[in-house]
Parts: structure tokens; C-alpha cells; sequence
């Protein structure tokens, strides 16, 4: 037994010893034992799996060792050199001109070296982002352009194009959009597709429908309304309402022209379900023939039961009937309503006295952040005309726009005063004045 212990401490020792020396180990110093000369794969009926099972074996060769301990660590302490080696494996061993993301996403399952020397890329990238200006703007819209950190464009152009794109999809940008009525808001619906929102108030007497693209008012539609929802295109928007004689009404709207497109009449429903009290409606997908389903939810019995209509551009809706509410429907939460990239709380889950506003948050604003991003780093109140006529600046709605104008604004008014400051004369009496006037500048673009 104590033989075994012995070994046992003498084998933990040998692989400390390993990654102590591993740890010590020049930065830029590769990791890799030998170069060996590789074999090129010509595209001949060879599959994805062959292709990355090829790929797999070729770097394991270059990289893993017979010590699993160390191949577990070693995959961290890649250098410089190691990522470039490995990433550029896959266009010496494939010799297609082309490759598709799919293959560099499965290696990068398969291969934890090949996963690490690409997130270590994709990492520089993000750095290349991050310092754009308004001079090297152009350059990081575009890829195939040499790029300010000169490891990116030691890549193959295909994995160069790969880790920039990966970084820009990976930029987390948002902004906010506030809406305002002049009493609580109760519901709200988004459209993504159409980039509109819908709000009513307490009072139910209209709908508002709002331009997400200005953050202005589109539409007031004069009408009752309790509930409401866009359709799959935002071309159309339903609402439920209640009369005073307690029957239940669905209309719905072009919300382009804000007309009337139908009415319908729940009156027949109180035949099947008499205490009938409709909390929600839905649509379907829209199908190839332009026709859609409107599902009306309501409970019955403790049950949550829809009522299906069959809504048709150029007929009169046709009543479907009455089922049970389907087991793959996907219900909204009640806390968050979410649309594509928008999203807002639910009005109706607040208890909020004064709801008198509601914010909607964009997210993946990768343009935008590009545009704030280089004005926030540019050093010449002069230069910064260049954001407005960059590609990012022309993929900006109108809000955004003048998000972005906002921002410009507020940092030439800090490079104006450094400019003024650095033009002062320097004496000893100025000394605090400078100070000032830094401090000035800085709560001036903050």
C-alpha cells in the first residue's frame, strides 16, 4: 500500500513540475513540438465530417502530447504563433477556394485548439472594434481591407472575414425608446417586422400606433379597445373590446392607412360558452396564400379554449369553431413583451400609479455602436464629419441618426474646449483655471 501512495505523489509531482514549466514558458514561444508537412485535401466527394475529422487529426498530431494533464492546460496557454498555425491548418489541408461557416463552427466543437486559437482571434478583433476612429472606419466595415492590428491580416481572408464578423455579431449595443401618454398606459404590442409599437390607456377609447424607426406617433385610431395585437407582417393590427352591452367586438386596421378592414361580432360565442371573457388574441404565421388564423383565447369551464377565425385579404373573416388550446402554443410572458430585437415590460403586470410612459429597448445596434464608438475616439472636431458619411452611419434609422448627432454634438464641444485649452498660454496663474476647464469638458460630454 505504501508503495502505491509512493507512486501516486511522485506521478502528482511530475505533472506539477509539467505545468510549472508550462506556466514559466515565453508568451510567443510555441507550444507545438514539431512542424511536420501536411497533406492537401483537393475537393473530391468529401463530406463536412471527413473533412473536420482530417483537420482534428492533423492539429492533435502538432499539439496533443501523450501527458493528458498537460494537453488539458496547454490548450490555454496557446501563443500568438500557436493560434495562427492552427487556424491556418484548415486552408492548407483544404484546398477549396471557399468554405462555409458550418465547417469552422463544427471544428470548432471538435477541436478545443482550434476553438481557442479562433476565440483568441476573435478576440483581437473586438480590440480592432473597440478603437475604431473616425480614420479607420471604412477599414473595419470592411474586412478584406488591411486592418489596424496587423495579426488579423496574417489570416487566411475567409477566417479573417469569420473572427470580424463573429466580433461585430458579438457587440452588445442598445438604446431605449420612451413613449408618453397623457394618462396610464394599460397594453402594448410590438412589431419587429414592421418596427411599430401599439399602446393604449386606461381610458380605451384609442390606439396608438408608433414609428420605432423616429420614435414618433404614426397612427390614432378613435376606437374602443382593451386588447391588441400586431399581425405576423405589422401590417395589421386586432383589438378586443367590450360595449356597454357587455358583448365582445374584434376589429381590425391597416396600420399603413389606419382603415377599418373588418368587424366581428363575438355575440355567438355566448351560444357555446356563456360566461365568456376573452383575455387575449393571436395570430398564426402567415400561410403562402396571404391568408391568416386569429385565435381569440378565452376560459370555459377552468380550461383555456381559442376561437378560430380564418382572416383572408379580400373576403370576410370565416368563424373556424372552438378547440382547446393546443400544447406547442407559445404564450407570451406577462411580464416581458418581445418582438425580434425590441423589447419592453408589460404594462399590464405593473402596479405603477403613474404609468404615464413606457420604454421599448432595441438591442444588436452593431451600427450604431460603430458610429458612437468612433466619435467617442476621435481627436479632431473636423474628422468627425467623416462618421456621418461612413456605411454604419447609412444603415441608421432616423432615431438612431439623431442619437448619433446628439453624440457628435456633445464631443465637439469637449474637443473644442481642449483645443481652447491647449491653446492657452501656460502660466503659473492658469494653472487651476486648466483644471477647471478639463473638468468642464468632461461633465459636458458625460
Amino acid at each position: 500500500m505504501k508503495k502505491y501512495a509512493i507512486f501516486f505523489i511522485l506521478l502528482c509531482g511530475i505533472n506539477i513540475y509539467n505545468l510549472c514549466a508550462m506556466m514559466e514558458e515565453i508568451p510567443l514561444e510555441p507550444i507545438y513540438k514539431t512542424t511536420r508537412p501536411m497533406q492537401t485535401t483537393t475537393q473530391t466527394q468529401i463530406s463536412l465530417n471527413q473533412l473536420v475529422s482530417t483537420i482534428d487529426t492533423t492539429i492533435n498530431k502538432q499539439y496533443a502530447g501523450s501527458n493528458p494533464f498537460q494537453d488539458f492546460f496547454g490548450k490555454f496557454f496557446l501563443s500568438e504563433e500557436d493560434a495562427h498555425f492552427i487556424v491556418n491548418t484548415l486552408t492548407q489541408i483544404w484546398s477549396a477556394q471557399t468554405y462555409s461557416d458550418e465547417l469552422i463552427d463544427a471544428l470548432c466543437k471538435k477541436n478545443e485548439f482550434f476553438r481557442k486559437s479562433i476565440e483568441y482571434f476573435i478576440t483581437l478583433a473586438r480590440k480592432n472594434i473597440d478603437a475604431v476612429t473616425d480614420n479607420t472606419l471604412e477599414v473595419i466595415e470592411k474586412p478584406h481591407l488591411q486592418q489596424p492590428i496587423p495579426a488579423l491580416n496574417t489570416l487566411s481572408p475567409i477566417i479573417k472575414a469569420f473572427v470580424i464578423k463573429k466580433a461585430y455579431e458579438n457587440i452588445e449595443y442598445f438604446y431605449h425608446i420612451t413613449l408618453s401618454h397623457q394618462k396610464n398606459i394599460t397594453r402594448c404590442d410590438i412589431s419587429s417586422a414592421a418596427h411599430l409599437a401599439a399602446t393604449i390607456d386606461e381610458g380605451h377609447d384609442n390606439i396608438r400606433i408608433w414609428n420605432l424607426s423616429t420614435g414618433t406617433l404614426k397612427q390614432l385610431i378613435n376606437c374602443l379597445a382593451h386588447r391588441i395585437r400586431f399581425n405576423s407582417d405589422g401590417s395589421r393590427i386586432a383589438a378586443i373590446s367590450e360595449n356597454e352591452q357587455n358583448r365582445y367586438i374584434i376589429k381590425e386596421w391597416d396600420t399603413h392607412s389606419a382603415q377599418l378592414l373588418y368587424t366581428i361580432d363575438l355575440l355567438d360565442l355566448r351560444k357555446i360558452a356563456p360566461s365568456i371573457a376573452p383575455y387575449n388574441i393571436y395570430y398564426t404565421d402567415c400561410r403562402p396564400d396571404n391568408t391568416q388564423t386569429l385565435s381569440l383565447l378565452f376560459e370555459k369551464n377552468g380550461k383555456v379554449m381559442q376561437s378560430l377565425w380564418l382572416i383572408s385579404p379580400n373576403n370576410a373573416p370565416s368563424f373556424l369553431g372552438i378547440s382547446t388550446l393546443p400544447d406547442d402554443i407559445t404564450m407570451r410572458s406577462y411580464y416581458l413583451i418581445e418582438s425580434g430585437d425590441y423589447s419592453t415590460k408589460n404594462p399590464a403586470s405593473t402596479s405603477t400609479p403613474n404609468n404615464r410612459t413606457i420604454t421599448i429597448t432595441k438591442k444588436n445596434c452593431q451600427p450604431l455602436y460603430l458610429c458612437n464608438t468612433a466619435t467617442d475616439n476621435t481627436q479632431q472636431t473636423a474628422s468627425l464629419k467623416k462618421i456621418k458619411k461612413s456605411q454604419s452611419y447609412a444603415q441608421l434609422d432616423e432615431f438612431q441618426k439623431k442619437l448619433v448627432n446628439k453624440n457628435i454634438k456633445k464631443r465637439t464641444t469637449v474637443l473644442l474646449a481642449v483645443e481652447r485649452l491647449n491653446n492657452q498660454q501656460t502660466t503659473s496663474k492658469s494653472t487651476s483655471n486648466d483644471v477647471s476647464l478639463k473638468t468642464l469638458a468632461y461633465r459636458q460630454y458625460q
